[in-house]
């Protein structure tokens, strides 16, 4: 049993990031023990995202746990973002205002179902007194 922490969590991020930018998740860990066919995106250079972003993301998806970020700031540290400057990045980001009241709907009155179709032979069947079991 591998015991697990931050890293295991770690790993998990890593897999979400590479969804989210490939459009597929990595290859599964099983198969990746027994045959690493893992293409690093620092390799694939998919457009748009930054070196170290994608190298960390590589680093996050390593398979042995102590080649992993072991902290959430390691993590960060590689794509150049430290954690302590998440809240400054988070806060200049303009906070939005109440949202708008919901109308409220006024019920509505209902007359009583139409019956669009009918078993007529359903409807003319004598009832069945169920017999007692003795």
């Amino acid at each position: 049993e591998v015991e697990q922490g931050p890293w295991t969590d770690i790993y998990a991020l890593g897999a979400v990031l590479h969804n989210l930018i490939t459009g597929n998740p990595p290859p599964v860990s099983v198969v990746r023990c027994i045959e690493d066919n893992y293409q690093p995106l620092v390799e694939r250079q998919p457009e748009g995202y930054s070196l170290p972003l994608l190298h960390a993301i590589d680093c996050a998806l390593a398979m042995k746990p102590g080649d992993r970020p072991q902290t959430i700031d390691a993590f960060a540290a590689l794509i150049d973002l430290p954690v302590s400057d998440v809240e400054a990045v988070v806060n200049s980001f303009p906070v939005p205002g109440e949202p708008p009241a919901l109308p409220v709907e006024e019920p509505v009155e209902t007359s009583a179902p139409v019956v669009m179709a009918m078993n007529h032979a359903a409807a003319s069947a004598e009832p069945v007194t169920p017999r007692t079991v003795r």
